[in-house]
């Protein structure tokens, strides 16, 4: 289904489709309002039979006699005279509701913050102005100014009345209003007040999945285990039923539906067990069948009770993924951290992990130079050109890339970069746990991703939607030196 030009864009930037991708999407169609090439006028009969001989898909009518006369005489293009008896085509008729539309958005950008507000509640009033996208884009406008000015409550308010007076209208924006009503509650840090939100934007999430995605993702990172479940549970029929969703799309809503079940239950449950009725009756809730393998290896996992040891010579990519499954029931037992935030940091580092195995990491661009692909050397392979300490060791020149691609125009998950960054020094305190690093492998990671930690602490003091990021980045990487006796 091709995107509006007010929808959300279907890349996951969170902007309307006609200020995002629309541009760069018409460039690679075909264009069809382009003018033919002129036909040529003085094509010989000799030429135009020795075309047809060359194409089958020519008629094997006989040549047109007046059509041959004029080849050979070499006749000129049509007069203009000819083409004046054509009939112009008649100017389009005024549209009156398109142009008060047109000095309205005037009016609007003409006005302060406080303007704006007046002007959109005052265009309430007459509902017909608002249809096709003109409400939508209007508290767009507004919310720019409200999020200067961390008006979460005023901004909410023109989104209730917008709600209220003009439903039908509204109904087709509600993702889009009701993202931008948390975003602005989750940049003056009152998560405590998302819960009810986050309950009314999963109804939607079937309409607008890109734009659900991107609130989940902010929601993950902040919010309780039990509101993403809850979440997930409201949002599925709605998804299940879209005929617009791809079908990869859906099959990653499911995965996530079932690591915030079995993490919910595994933390729930006094002995944790993957055939567990209970567990498999809530995530049938998602569709049958339950993918039994996949419950098995991430409760045994999760709760420990079955553990990676030494990392493989083959099928290091499942090593790795399960590793990844096993540290997040680490970080949630014993570093403490929030299950979403795990989750999120932690499956975006297995995704990391098995990408560098697959050497899909060596010519990205990097997080400050967009375009530009370092050429490997005469001989270097891609899998040899990454420098890290340890096969399991995050390294900058491989993690970089990786980052930049989830913040880049395309895409904007930046509580998903931050979580995963977060949690590198955990990582790494987990794998010298196991004994799978030794302490010099461990400070050499660091110290190889200090300048990378630092270049996002830079970003994350500029993004000034949600503060908590560069805050919290700070403190993940405040840990005490390890000594050579925990090696």
């Amino acid at each position: 289904m091709k995107a509006g030009r007010n929808d959300a864009c279907p890349c996951g930037s969170g902007k309307k489709y006609k200020t995002c991708c629309l541009a760069k999407d018409r460039s690679r169609e075909p264009d069809d309002r382009l003018e033919p090439p002129e036909p040529r006028w003085d094509v010989t009969e000799k030429e135009y039979e020795a075309a047809r001989a060359d194409s089958s898909e020519w008629p094997d009518e006989p040549l047109d006699p007046q059509l041959t006369a004029a080849m050979s005489a070499g006749a000129d293009e049509p007069s203009e005279e000819e083409d004046d008896d054509e009939e112009d085509e008649p100017e389009a008729e005024p549209d009156p509701l398109r142009e008060a539309r047109e000095a309205l958005w005037e009016e609007l950008e003409a006005c302060d913050y406080e303007g704006q507000t007046a002007l959109f509640l005052k265009t309430l009033d007459t509902p017909d102005l608002l249809a096709e996208g003109m409400g939508v884009e209007m508290l767009d406008q507004v919310f720019r100014g409200a999020a200067k000015r961390r008006d979460a409550d005023g901004f909410e308010i023109l989104v209730r009345a917008f709600q209220e007076r003009a439903p039908e209208i509204f109904r087709d924006s509600a993702t889009s209003c009701l993202s931008w009503v948390i975003e602005l509650r989750v940049a003056c840090g009152r998560f405590d007040e998302v819960g009810p939100l986050a309950k009314e934007i999963a109804a939607c999430a079937g309409d607008q999945i890109d734009i659900f995605n991107l609130t989940l993702d902010s929601l993950a990172y902040h919010c309780d285990l039990s509101t993403l479940v809850e979440m997930m549970r409201i949002g599925w029929p709605g998804v299940r039923d879209a005929g617009d969703i791809l079908s990869w799309g859906v099959e990653e809503f499911v995965d996530r539906a079932y690591r915030y079940e079995m993490i919910q239950y595994c933390s729930r449950a006094a002995a944790p067990r993957p055939d567990d009725p209970e567990l498999i009756e809530r995530l049938a809730f998602y569709g049958e069948p339950v993918d039994e393998d996949f419950v098995t290896a991430f409760v045994g996992s999760f709760t420990g009770q079955v553990r990676q040891d030494a990392v493989p010579g083959k099928k290091r990519g499942r090593w790795c993924h399960r590793a990844c499954m096993e540290f997040l029931g680490y970080l949630v037992r014993e570093e403490g951290v929030r299950p979403g935030k795990a989750d999120q940091g932690s499956e975006n580092l297995s995704d990391y992990l098995l990408a560098r195995l697959d050497g899909r990491l060596e010519h990205c661009p990097r997080l400050y130079e967009p375009g530009q692909r370092p050429e490997r050397r005469k001989g270097e392979s891609r899998r040899t050109q990454s420098r890290a300490v340890h096969v399991l060791c995050p390294d900058a020149k491989t993690l970089e890339p990786y980052l930049a691609r989830q913040l880049g125009f395309l895409s904007a998950r930046y509580c998903t970069v931050a979580a995963t960054m977060e949690i590198v020094p955990a990582w790494l305190r987990f794998l010298q746990q196991r004994q799978l690093i030794d302490s010099r492998e461990h400070q050499a990671t660091l110290q190889g991703l200090a300048k990378l930690h630092a270049d996002l602490l830079k970003l994350w003091k500029k993004h000034s939607d949600d503060p908590a990021l560069h805050e919290a980045a700070i403190q993940a990487w405040q840990e005490p030196q390890p000594s050579p006796q925990q090696a």
